[in-house]
């Protein structure tokens, strides 16, 4: 019971979901540099310890200093989680927004139209904005699995604000 409950566990679940993410990067034969990849796991070593405001300043800092390598998309999603965390709201809604802005092409591009979606719609109560970001999401990546959730959210919020 106690080596199942280890393997399926939260730590075991969190290095699985790491390894294929990042072995994204290495199946389409990024080039980067082991520098490049240390500042993103210190970041992320800085979030797993619960250090959120460093975590997210490390991960804006890494972002900014690599805008187009590979994991930048995924930078910004962290520091929005984090910010999120944090109760920052608006500030995380905002980098869903430039993620999926500055990133279109980007696999993370339809989670940040969803993810700001639902801050706008659950956290910040700004139904229109969320409105938007539904529409968007639906709009610009038709085949996304976030559409069919985006469709049904949209529909009971346009009921809600028919009243």
């Amino acid at each position: 019971k106690g080596l199942e409950a280890l393997i399926g566990g939260p730590t075991i679940r969190n290095a699985v979901n790491d390894a294929l993410d990042l072995s994204d990067t290495i199946a389409k034969g990024l080039e980067v540099s082991e520098a490049y990849l240390r500042g993103y796991a210190d970041a992320d070593l800085l979030a797993r310890r619960g250090r959120d405001e460093a975590a997210a300043r490390a991960f804006e800092a890494f972002a900014a200093g690599a805008p187009r390598g590979p994991l930048a998309a995924r930078a910004l999603m962290a520091v929005a989680e984090l910010k999120s965390g944090l109760g920052r709201w608006a500030e995380a809604a905002a980098v869903c927004r430039r993620v999926a802005r500055e990133y279109r092409e980007s696999a993370m591009a339809p989670e940040a139209r969803m993810r700001a979606a639902v801050l706008f719609e659950e956290r910040l109560g700004q139904f229109q904005e969320a409105v938007r970001d539904y529409e968007a999401l639906m709009a610009d990546y038709p085949g996304s699995p976030q559409v069919e959730e985006a469709r049904q959210r949209l529909r009971r919020l346009q009921a809600r604000i028919r009243g």
